[in-house]
Formats: structure tokens, sequence, C-alpha cells
């Protein structure tokens, strides 16, 4: 292997932020427009139960309650969202003007259980009786500076993965198995610390007293599941770099290897 090889792929070589902190926060609301108070009416009340099983998996289970008045239905939502920070120290940062990518892999897994329903054929009242699955993801990068502020050094990234309505009658076991790989561009700066943040959120809702939707486990798990692994960061290798004509076919194999290493 020459020297010019070598100093590229030191130069390019992938390498793994630390962890910093996780957490599961749980959302169980109900819509507050147009409410009576005395008026409404739920078959059951929301359950919700979120938490970390572990630093990189989070785990939800629960149940939301569509709400009713002789005149209107409203929604209600339950879920969780779990928020996964990873910390880059500017010192492992070789080349701080130039552009670098972080990378993660994220697992998602588990049902939703869609009951849309209605009392009555004739019932109208609006919005209709229907059943909602969600999930979504937030992904920041900022930086850590002094006195406890932070400034973002670039776009937060938001993705919804997934959003289905269900009308009533419309009974569905919705199963959610995913991993995919979430990724976003920098560039360093400074000489302060840079925190890659992932919220990801799963979110159930109902709508009228005589709806429910439940999150639940798959493959003979209680609870439904979300796990990140594998975070990396990685100097992106533009066409201009010299040492893209050097990389280009070896770069692809690198990047192979270490996401198998990874999983």
């Amino acid at each position: 292997m020459s020297f010019k090889v070598l100093a590229c792929l030191v130069a390019h070589a992938p390498y793994q932020p630390d962890f910093l902190a996780s957490d599961a926060n749980e959302v169980s609301e109900y819509q507050l427009t147009d409410r009576i108070p005395g008026w409404d009416d739920w078959l059951n009340d929301n359950s919700i139960n979120a938490y970390m099983a572990t630093a990189t998996t989070g785990r939800v289970r629960g149940q939301a309650w569509g709400v009713s008045n002789p005149f209107t239905n409203f929604r209600s939502v339950v879920g969780g969202q779990f928020r996964f920070e990873y910390v880059l120290n500017p010192t492992d940062v070789l080349f701080p003007e130039e552009r670098y990518r972080f990378s993660l892999d994220i697992e998602t897994d588990g049902r939703f259980l869609h009951t849309p329903a209605v009392p009555r054929p004739a019932d109208e009242r609006e919005p209709p009786a229907r059943t909602f699955s969600q999930m979504d993801m937030l992904f920041s990068v900022f930086q850590l500076l002094p006195g406890g502020t932070s400034q973002a050094i670039a776009a937060d990234l938001r993705q919804q993965d997934l959003f289905r309505m269900l009308d009533a009658s419309q009974f569905l076991e919705e199963i959610i198995n995913t991993r995919r790989t979430v990724s976003q561009d920098f560039f360093p700066g400074g000489q302060n610390p840079i925190v890659f943040r992932i919220v990801r959120s799963v979110f159930a809702a109902a709508t009228g007293e005589y709806s429910d939707i439940r999150i639940r486990g798959s493959e003979g798990r209680r609870n439904f599941r979300v796990r990140v692994s594998n975070p990396r960061v990685q100097r992106v290798l533009e066409p201009s770099d010299p040492c893209f004509a050097v990389l280009n076919p070896p770069f692809q194999i690198i990047n192979q290897k270490f996401s198998e290493v990874g999983r």
C-alpha cells in the first residue's frame, strides 16, 4: 500500500462518537377545541408506558380512546418520544473546515391495533370516528458553547416515516418492522463539542368515544421497540478531493465493512 493511499485512508476513516444521553417521554393528550365540560364521554382512560430498556433501546406500550359529546367527536393521542444523543470531541476532527457526515442506524418494530368504530351507522358527529398511527423523527446537530448554551451548525432534519388513518369499521393489525440509516452533514469548525440528537416519536390517536388504537410489541414482545446502533462520523469524500480518485473503489468497501462490524 502506497503512502498516498494510507494517508487518504486515515483522513477519511470513520470513527465512533461517544454516547452522551438518552431518555423517554410519555405523551397523553386530549383535543381541547370546542369541548363542553361535563359532557365528554369515553369508554376507558388512555394508558401509556414509555421507558428506556437500555441506553440505546426504548420501549412503549399504550392505548388511546376517542372522546365525544352529544354533538362532536374529539381526538386523543398517546405515544412515546425517545431521545438519543452522541457527542463528538473537536480534537477528533482532523479537518475542521471540511464537510463531515454523522450516520446512525434506527430499528423500529411493533404493532398498531386499529379499532375505529361508531355507536350506530347513523351517527353523523364530526370529525368522523377514526384511528391514526404516526412515526416521526427529528435530527439536530449543534455545538455546546461555554455557559451551557448551544448553537445549531446544521438545519434540523424532520422526517415522517408513517402516517395512516383508518375510518370506522376498517380494523387493522398494522405491523411495523423497519431498519434504516439516517445521516446529516455538518461542518465542525470551532473548538466546542458537537452533539448529535435524534428524537424518534411513536404516536397513536383515536377520534370518537367508541374508537381505540393500541401500541403493542411484535414477534412475542410485549412492547413496541425503538433501537439505535452503529453511530459513526466520517469526512465526506468530495469529487474535488485529491483522495477521491485514490479511494473511490476501496472507499465503498470500507464503509460496508464498518457497517457490518457495527451491527
